[in-house]
This record gives C-alpha cells, structure tokens and sequence, in this order.
C-alpha cells in the first residue's frame, strides 16, 4: 500500500487560476502515482512529480523564488530519503529537483 501527498506552493489562489493549479497538481501526482504502482521507489516518485511542477509555469518550482536579503532570486531544492535520514539539497538561481537528486543522497547540508 503506498500513497503519495503534494502541495503546489503557499500561495493565495485567484479563482482565474484554480483550473490550472488543479490541473498541475493532478498531473504531478498521477506522475509520482505511475511510479508507485509500476513498483518504483519513493524518492523516484517524489523527484517524477516534483518535475511536473517545474516544467508547468503555474508553478514558481524551480525557477521562481522570494528574492534573499541581497535581493537576488536563489531557490532550493532538496529531497530526503527516510529510510536512513539522508538529506541532500542545491542552492542557486535555478534550483531544480534533479539536481539534488543528482548530488547523491548523502547528508549534504552545504550549499553549491
């Protein structure tokens, strides 16, 4: 049994735009949902609809960000593997979550 939980960003939805914020979010999850039935893992599924939301632009994931005490945009990803606690995170301008995956999941906390 298996189930898969996403939110798309903390943000105040206009009613203009709930269709595609429904639509977005559905399509993550059915992303992350085919790894899991296929017998995928969990970081897998994560990565898979957390993809989906950065290549939508209803979405600010991966690109878009609240700009630093510097005033620059700089945007996180991370992921965490629950089994044994790892974390691994990217820091930049673009952010986008394979890059962290990409970093080997190995309790980096530092930035790149």
């Amino acid at each position: 049994m298996w189930s898969i939980i996403l939110q798309g960003g903390a943000k105040t939805i206009e009613d203009k735009d709930a269709a595609a914020n429904r639509s977005g979010c559905r399509k993550a999850l059915e992303a992350g949902a085919s790894i899991l039935a296929s017998g995928g893992t969990s970081i897998d599924a994560a990565e898979a609809a957390v993809r989906v939301l950065e290549d939508d632009p209803t979405f600010n994931a991966g690109y878009g960000s609240v700009q630093n005490e510097d005033g620059e945009v700089e945007c996180c990803a991370a992921m965490m593997e629950g089994e044994r606690f790892n974390v691994v995170r990217s820091r930049r301008r673009k952010a986008y979550i394979i890059r962290s995956r990409q970093r080997k999941l190995c309790c980096s906390t530092s930035p790149s």
